[in-house]
């Protein structure tokens, strides 16, 4: 049998050429211009018995995240979504700024709210989640009013990074 190996343990001549960046003829540009696109929400997370703390989280926003502190100034990162024009909408793009992801492609809708998720952690340390997103402005990301800019904008990008979540909160039509 094989025995997997960590990251640590991999050496420069366990990569096969059949994997190879190198291979599809693709040169990543110098100063890379990356997109992250999907869905951020508000999470309450369980801190007691009975008291929650907020913060904002998602995949790609994490991935958007991650990018931005990795590459710290060489490349631009931007994330791709639909928020409200409400006090948690503003905490998260004023948390995403200082992160230094652009914004440019967060579309702001009044009257809409971001969607909202629990974690709650039981005495083993197992989590689980509760979802509220149904009317999470995101889902709407490519079959709103604009959706065609958004495309447009994607387009100019180096690498555009979603997930099968982001996939899955979208409309057929989306």
């Amino acid at each position: 049998f094989f025995k997997q190996k960590t990251a640590y343990e991999i050496y420069q001549c366990d990569w096969s050429s059949d994997v190879c960046s190198s291979d599809l003829g693709f040169a990543f540009p110098a100063q890379p211009r990356l997109a992250a696109v999907g869905e951020c929400m508000v999470e309450l997370v369980q801190a007691g018995a009975d008291a929650y703390e907020r913060r904002h989280g998602g995949d790609t926003l994490n991935t958007a995240t991650y990018l931005a502190r990795l590459t710290a100034g060489r490349s631009s990162v931007a994330y791709a979504t639909r928020l409200g024009m409400d006090g948690f909408s503003d905490a998260m793009v004023a948390a995403w700024l200082a992160e230094g992801i652009d914004t440019s492609l967060v579309a702001r809708i009044p009257g809409r709210l971001p969607g909202l998720y629990i974690i709650e952690t039981n005495s083993s340390g197992e989590r689980s989640f509760l979802y509220w997103r149904r009317e999470a402005p995101a889902r709407e990301m490519f079959t709103a009013e604009g959706s065609a800019a958004l495309i447009e904008a994607l387009l100019a990008f180096d690498l555009v990074y979603l997930s099968g979540i982001t996939l899955a909160i979208l409309p057929e039509a989306g």
